[in-house]
């Protein structure tokens, strides 16, 4: 029998700068004790990002800045985002 590991990972509210300008609001998958930071300087070439229309992989090539959103910049802006626990990120600290 083989045992099946799941680590669960936190979404994080973002606007993401893209070359070219574009801006891009959603969230990415953050593991626990884990900073945007380090999955940015990460090996990994792509992440993960999840917007209100589709999950994707960004290539990291191509963006120039991430911000971290509050849960008010969230609320302001809810159609953009994907569906989200407001309270699960009222809670915590980014």
């Amino acid at each position: 029998m083989v045992d099946i590991v799941k680590n669960d990972k936190f979404s994080v509210p973002v606007r993401m700068t893209l070359v070219g300008g574009i801006q891009v609001y959603g969230v990415v998958f953050l593991e626990r004790d884990q900073r945007i930071l380090e999955m940015v300087c990460g090996e990994a070439k792509f992440f993960p990002f999840k917007s209100s229309s589709s999950l994707s992989l960004m290539n990291k090539e191509n963006v120039l800045q991430i911000d971290i959103l509050s849960v008010d910049d969230m609320k302001q802006l809810v159609n953009q985002f994907p569906r989200v626990d407001f309270q699960y990120i009222a809670n915590n600290q980014w």
